[in-house]
């Protein structure tokens, strides 16, 4: 049976998204923003190309495909160099400030949240990541919906953080609209009651 979690590890943005939906008496739908929302696949391909030059056959749709499949980075993941700029990226916001919109995000964003559907962004961002994520959003004409975050102290992984929040967090919140099919997996395993509508694996 599929219970709430109630780990307080998840951090205060989860809990105190499930105070406000449990309080309005609502039920509406999560959504990712790296590879979901924001071209994050597209941005570590074009930074690791300049640093460490990828084969011809490594498409920035490969890089995508590959890391929702399996939570590793193709090609640079092999290479310990690459691999420690990848990761130094996660908290620069220089860097995510520079990322683009994937194609139609923010209309059919915008069309989920004036339908009622949209109860908040779910991210395994950080929270040192919160106001260059606000501001993207007012940026790119996003809905301004609450944004739960993971604390930076968290260990446990990014699929593991994200499962345990979405358990956490229903029945307020029915399932989440997504690119890694980690979660998805992740989350059947668990008995979640909930719906993961995957996306931009096709």
């Amino acid at each position: 049976m599929n219970e709430a979690r109630t780990d307080p590890d998840l951090g205060n943005s989860v809990r105190r998204i499930k105070e406000e939906l449990q309080a309005e008496g609502v039920i509406r739908l999560a959504c990712d923003i790296d590879d979901t929302l924001a071209r994050t696949s597209d941005a570590y391909h074009n930074r690791l190309s300049t640093h460490f030059p990828p084969p011809q056959w490594l498409s920035k749709d490969d890089l995508r495909k590959h890391y929702a499949l399996t939570g590793r980075v193709l090609h640079w993941g092999d290479i310990p160099e690459a691999h420690a700029h990848a990761y130094s990226l996660i908290d620069d916001p220089h860097f995510h400030a520079q990322m683009d919109p994937l194609d139609g995000a923010a209309a059919g964003t915008q069309e989920l949240h004036q339908r009622n559907m949209l109860a908040c962004y779910l991210t395994v961002r950080s929270e040192a990541m919160r106001s260059e994520t606000e501001h993207w959003f007012s940026r790119y004409d996003l809905p301004a919906l609450p944004l739960a975050m993971r604390n930076e102290a968290h260990s446990a992984s990014n699929a593991d953080w994200k499962a345990a929040a979405l358990e956490y967090l229903f029945p307020e919140v029915q399932g989440i609209i997504d690119n890694d099919a980690r979660i998805a997996r992740l989350l059947e395993e668990r008995g979640y009651r909930g719906k993961v509508f995957l996306i931009g694996l096709n």
